[in-house]
């Protein structure tokens, strides 16, 4: 059922990269949808968080990052898919301009969730 949130990392990192990061917004509100979906979390907005990241020149981003970490281990616990909390490690790539590789990981994060929901 959730296997059409699945999607390659390849891809999501060469299109980040050739729309030098407009892709990264589309993709954030793409998973910001899906994780929504998945929890039936009210308070999971992808279109305030995509508005956010655009209006503070992507700061907010780095908490976007953050808390993708969190929220991607709480849908693993619901998949029963062991996912590692590597919030941290996504809020300092992304600190240090390394968001295309946070967002690489965190899609195949989520990739490993999508497969067992």
């Amino acid at each position: 059922m959730y296997r059409q949130y699945i999607q390659s990392v390849p891809f999501v990192v060469i299109m980040w990269m050739v729309t030098c990061g407009i892709y990264g917004l589309i993709w954030i509100y793409q998973t910001g949808k899906a994780l929504r979906d998945y929890t039936a979390d009210p308070s999971v907005s992808p279109a305030t968080d995509l508005l956010l990241c655009i209006f503070t020149c992507g700061i907010y981003q780095l908490y976007w990052f953050y808390k993708l970490g969190q929220r991607i281990q709480a849908c693993g616990a619901i998949a029963q898919a062991p996912v590692n909390d590597n919030s941290l490690i996504y809020l300092l790539l992304s600190l240090f301009g390394m968001g295309v590789v946070a967002g690489a990981i965190e899609q195949s994060d989520l990739n490993q969730v999508w497969e067992r929901a």
